[in-house]
């Protein structure tokens, strides 16, 4: 890591409900006494397994022993690497009851990371210590946006692991994905928006660390928020401890640098508001639409930081053409170093660049199964899919409309009626090689007309 210019005088590990105080070494025995109460008092009590083999190669099927020792052996088997996301490595896996799909996300504590001794005589945290307080942070947050956690955190000597959602690749692959469509990208970008929302109005907690790495993807191409390492929870309306970046800690026990709020460098720095989140989600934003290029690098060194961030305008003006004009004037309010000019994140969802009918059909379709009223399906299906569909590219109807009727509809067969619309539409407009796709969906309105035919 770069060595850093500015001087820092605050320990950087953050706990809900705890402010800086000017000693480093105190600050940093007291707030790593703070989270081991935490962590102890939110995680479950799982006894060390004897024996264990040591972690295996992550091209090998299961990073956990043989012999189904623990609660999650117990229940998740047939794991699979897929990705490494941040610190975890992912694997897929079945339940044992259901069959279901899931992920299995493991972290191996050969990679552990010590804060070093001269923080504080009692602040022996490291990385370990961070990758336990996300995952008890992720078990009291329930939202669509949040990534769903399917079965607690296990501790052996040699991992930390837990099971969730099923995980099909990581953000960074998706956003250089050349045939990703920008309808799509809206699409996941509104997710992260409405997650973050809901942590700042409803949780009352400051996310702090807004990356690529804390964006999952899931198997039904939702982008969920997780990474809630530095996560705090408000101790007055709208405003959240502050911890700042240092250069007495190694960069993997901070928040990244290149999405961090510059008001947490400022000095005497003690508290700051949602809009520290508000400015992080603009850099991630930004990194989005241009495909996975970063609109901070500074190689973790404070002075670079300062010189970057004070040039934002001119680093947003090199990506116009990839933001368009509607959110790159968004963009230079949210990245304004002036706190009170950012909007609220809430906000960001009525800009001029989200008002497009088709992405809102999307957003509708992705919710479609917390709508009870069949007349609202009904009319939505019918009538709001069936009109976006000529703006909604050949391609999405495959990957996302089609899987969603698959997921959602296909044991509901008082909708299949108002299916019949947007199905035929698809049917009738779409390449040739696609339309063997349709052809189940198509043999089951067939059949559910004739049975009615004869019922009447």
């Amino acid at each position: 890591m770069s060595t850093p210019i500015r001087q820092m005088n605050r320990a950087t590990f953050p706990q809900p409900g705890c402010l800086a105080s000017s000693s480093t070494s105190s600050v940093g025995s007291s707030v790593a006494q703070r989270l081991r109460t935490s962590i102890s008092s939110t995680t479950q009590d799982f006894s060390m397994v004897p024996n264990r083999p040591t972690i295996i190669s992550p091209t090998l099927s299961s990073p956990l022993s043989s012999n189904g020792s623990t609660a999650l052996e117990k229940e998740f088997h047939s794991l699979e690497f897929r990705f490494k996301s941040g610190h975890w490595r992912v694997f897929s896996s079945k339940r044992s009851f259901g069959n279901k799909n899931a992920s299995v996300l493991v972290f191996d504590k050969k990679s552990n990371v010590k804060a070093p001794p001269r923080i504080g005589r009692m602040a022996k945290f490291g990385l370990a210590d961070l990758i336990k307080y996300e995952v008890s942070q992720l078990n009291t947050l329930i939202h669509p946006r949040i990534l769903h956690v399917e079965h607690g955190q296990e501790e052996t000597k040699e991992h930390i692991a837990f099971a969730s959602e099923l995980l099909v690749t990581t953000l960074e692959d998706v956003v250089t994905d050349k045939n990703l469509d920008r309808l799509e990208i809206k699409l996941g970008v509104l997710q992260i928006i409405d997650g973050v929302s809901y942590l700042h109005n409803s949780a009352k907690v400051l996310h702090g660390n807004l990356t690529p790495d804390a964006i999952f993807v899931t198997a039904s191409k939702s982008w969920k928020i997780g990474g809630f390492m530095f996560a705090v929870a408000a101790k007055e309306p709208n405003t959240y401890p502050c911890f700042p970046y240092t250069k007495k800690l190694p960069s993997c026990l901070q928040p990244d640098l290149d999405f961090l709020a510059p008001e947490y460098l400022a000095p005497n720095q003690n508290t700051v508001t949602s809009a520290a989140d508000v400015f992080s989600l603009g850099v991630l934003i930004c990194w989005i639409y241009a495909g996975g290029k970063r609109l901070i690098d500074t190689k973790s060194n404070l002075e670079t930081y300062q010189i970057v961030v004070g040039q934002l305008d001119a680093a947003l003006n090199c990506i116009t053409k990839d933001l368009g004009p509607n959110l790159k004037e968004s963009m230079s309010k949210v990245l304004s170093q002036e706190v009170d000019v950012r909007p609220t994140v809430q906000l960001l969802t009525l800009i001029k660049h989200f008002d497009d009918p088709a992405l809102s059909a999307l957003r509708q379709l992705d919710d479609i199964a917390q709508v009870f009223d069949p007349s609202q399906k009904s009319h939505f299906l019918s009538q709001t899919l069936f009109s976006a569909l000529p703006n909604i590219s050949e391609n999405v109807w495959f990957t996302r409309i089609l899987p969603r009727f698959n997921e959602q509809l296909i044991e509901s067969p008082e909708m299949y009626c108002a299916l019949t619309k947007p199905l035929f539409y698809m049917l009738d407009n779409c390449e040739s090689h696609n339309i063997h796709k349709l052809k189940e969906w198509s043999r089951i309105i067939v059949d559910a007309t004739q049975h009615n035919r004869l019922k009447t």
